[in-house]
């Protein structure tokens, strides 16, 4: 897929600020309009790219990642090993999200709960969040 865009989207707690992070380093680095000349571009550089954590999300832009005409690649980051006590909704959450973009819903004929699914996504499982399997 070509895309101008894509989200970023964690379902752990200690990840909630990495889409913002993403954010920073990719839009940031790859958002001008030069080269490194500073020669003008003749087409757009770098992509733009959103997320939040879990829940949050799911009630602000999912609508339009499972229903919308614009096609958005997801990348959905999963714990195995989370931290707190709503570790496993999230993770339930993660998996039915990933599935419910990959294999849609007919809506049960109500085409405004239908969801078309094959859309782009990966899913990666991290054992847990701490310096050794998220970097320091």
């Amino acid at each position: 897929y070509e895309r101008d865009c894509r989200a970023v989207l964690p379902y752990a707690r200690a990840l909630s600020l990495f889409p913002r992070y993403v954010q920073q380093l990719e839009m940031e680095s790859n958002g001008k309009g030069v080269d490194v000349e500073g020669n003008a571009l003749t087409e757009p550089a770098g992509e733009v790219v959103f997320g939040e954590a879990g829940t949050p999300g799911q009630h602000s832009f999912y609508q339009l990642l499972h229903q919308g005409l614009r096609v958005v690649p997801c990348e959905f980051l999963g714990v195995c090993q989370g931290d707190g006590e709503n570790h496993d909704e999230l993770f339930r959450n993660f998996c039915a999200q990933a599935d419910a973009l990959a294999l849609g819903d007919d809506g049960g004929g109500d085409n405004h709960r239908r969801c078309p699914g094959d859309r782009p996504s990966l899913s990666l499982m991290l054992d847990r969040v701490d310096a050794f399997h998220v970097g320091a």
